[in-house]
């Protein structure tokens, strides 16, 4: 016996714990149908032991009702009030009605006149049940009338006159509407179920959907998203939780912010100062590495010149020359480090102004046409024909036109061509600089506008430049917010930049 109450016990925590682990709104549906479930049993239950007797019971108080109104009424079929009476009776209350006289031969009857037959009144009755009508009660009997095949619910009682009054109600009919009031009950009973069902449903979405909704907000809280919030329009408690779970993921929303911006600002700072100490390391050796030729080179030629190793004045004049052409690199080197700092560090202010690119150009065409004389450099120039001037800062842009000059004279190859040509592209005028020579290999291609970053690494010190040119030009393009680049052409390389047109900027 106490084993199977341990058992019964643990399947009742194993139910519970399944219900459990069921989402909210299937628990509600579940409980809800075990509710209709246990409350229509109970209705077919008591249907199918107490309506038919609940409804004798009550036919029966009906048919003692409808005999104290012949208590009123004379006995006498020439009466209006009395044949009324027997209307309603059979008609309204569907019951047959018998009046009896004292002797016990039927008076009165609704009943087909082939049906009655004589009998002996008195024989109907036990001897206690004769005494107590002779006392005024009423006598209830159920018989069966073998010759109508009918079982009879039938309630006696003696009138004021003496005489005997018998109202019969068919016990057929009273069957009869018990099934037709199961089968509408059954009916009532499924359309019910279908409508609380749909109820049902619709109450657990609206029940379930908050705390679901909360369950949502929590588990996007563990994954430090705090973007959904409760928009439900309720008041209860479910109401006044997701209020409060907006203002705790307001909170810790705004801490996880500022904690996140914090964090991000301390590690663009450690970043910083990291490139800037990389920067910094490789500045002082590529500085180191270029200073360190040009001042082997002239201490070692000023040691000969004080040293006398050669006593010729041509000899003597080449040395100066060495020391004078190494000090002038030197010069340019410390020149453009100190330009590309001030670039660097924002001290150098953009004075922007209107001015005619063309002529600069041919200005710095020029100079290098002079420069380079002796080696035979063919220049091109191709510009297209617009109407104003661009705007820059007239002397930086200078710069960058020097150096990406510069930069294509070194790189010349034997068919020594430069070509340098304008082009209207929307608003803006593009400057194209191409010389013949080698391609720049694609990987490459982001890397040249490093410092000190030389492509031909095979290169002397006498054929390339500092390795700051185009540094100086990606800095002074950036300060300009104006587009630059390279790119690989037919039998060599295009080096550009862009500026507004006068009235065009934007």
């Amino acid at each position: 016996m106490i084993a199977l109450f341990t058992r019964s016990g643990a399947k009742a925590t194993d139910s519970r714990a399944l219900m459990r682990n069921k989402p909210i709104r299937v628990q509600f549906l579940l409980v809800f149908l075990s509710f209709l479930v246990l409350l229509i049993g109970f209705i077919f239950i008591v249907n199918a032991f107490f309506l038919k007797p609940f409804y004798v019971w009550t036919k029966t108080e009906q048919l003692k009702s409808v005999s104290r109104k012949f208590d009123n009424v004379p006995i006498d079929s020439q009466n209006q009030d009395f044949r009324s009476l027997m209307e309603v009776t059979l008609y309204e209350d569907q019951a047959s009605m018998d009046i009896f006289s004292a002797e016990g031969r039927i008076k009165y009857s609704t009943r087909n006149p082939r049906e009655l037959h004589p009998i002996d009144f008195k024989s109907l009755f036990s001897r206690t049940e004769w005494e107590r009508m002779q006392q005024g009660e009423m006598i209830v009997q159920e018989k069966n009338d073998f010759r109508r095949n009918q079982e009879f619910l039938t309630v006696y009682r003696a009138l004021p006159n003496g005489e005997y009054l018998a109202l019969s109600s068919a016990v057929a009919a009273i069957q009869q509407s018990v099934t037709i009031l199961n089968e509408f009950l059954l009916l009532v009973l499924v359309l019910f179920l279908v409508l609380a069902w749909i109820w049902a449903t619709r109450f657990a979405n609206y029940f379930s959907r908050p705390i679901v909704t909360l369950q949502q907000m929590t588990n996007r809280m563990t994954q430090f998203d705090f973007s959904q919030h409760w928009m439900e329009p309720r008041r209860d408690e479910l109401g006044n939780l997701g209020n409060n779970m907006n203002k705790l993921m307001s909170i810790i929303g705004q801490f996880i912010e500022e904690l996140k911006g914090k964090n991000e600002l301390l590690e663009s700072e450690l970043e910083r100062k990291n490139s800037m100490e990389r920067m910094r390391k490789q500045f002082v050796s590529n500085v180191s590495h270029e200073l360190k030729t040009p001042i082997a080179l002239i201490q070692g030629y000023a040691e000969g010149l004080r040293q006398n190793v050669n006593e010729d004045p041509a000899s003597r004049n080449e040395y100066c020359d060495v020391i004078i052409d190494e000090a002038r690199k030197m010069n340019e080197l410390v020149r453009e480090l100190l330009l590309l700092s001030q670039l660097e560090l924002g001290r150098s202010v953009l004075k922007p102004e209107a001015f005619h690119i063309e002529s600069a150009i041919q200005t710095a065409v020029s100079r290098l046409q002079g420069l380079y004389a002796e080696r035979g450099i063919q220049f091109e120039l191709a510009f297209q024909e617009h109407e104003g001037d661009v705007i820059g800062d007239a002397g930086k842009i200078n710069q960058v036109l020097n150096n990406y000059l510069s930069n294509a004279v070194f790189f010349l190859n034997e068919h020594k061509r430069i070509r340098i040509e304008t082009r209207i592209t929307g608003n803006r005028l593009r400057v194209s600089v191409f010389n013949t020579g080698p391609h720049i290999p694609e990987e490459e291609m982001e890397l040249i506008w490093t410092s000190f970053y030389k492509v031909d690494k095979a290169r002397t010190r006498g054929e390339g430049g500092t390795g700051l040119g185009l540094s100086i030009v990606q800095r002074i393009m950036d300060l300009h917010e104006m587009g630059y680049g390279a790119a690989n052409a037919d039998g060599g390389v295009t080096f550009w930049f862009e500026l507004p047109l006068a009235g065009e900027e934007s």
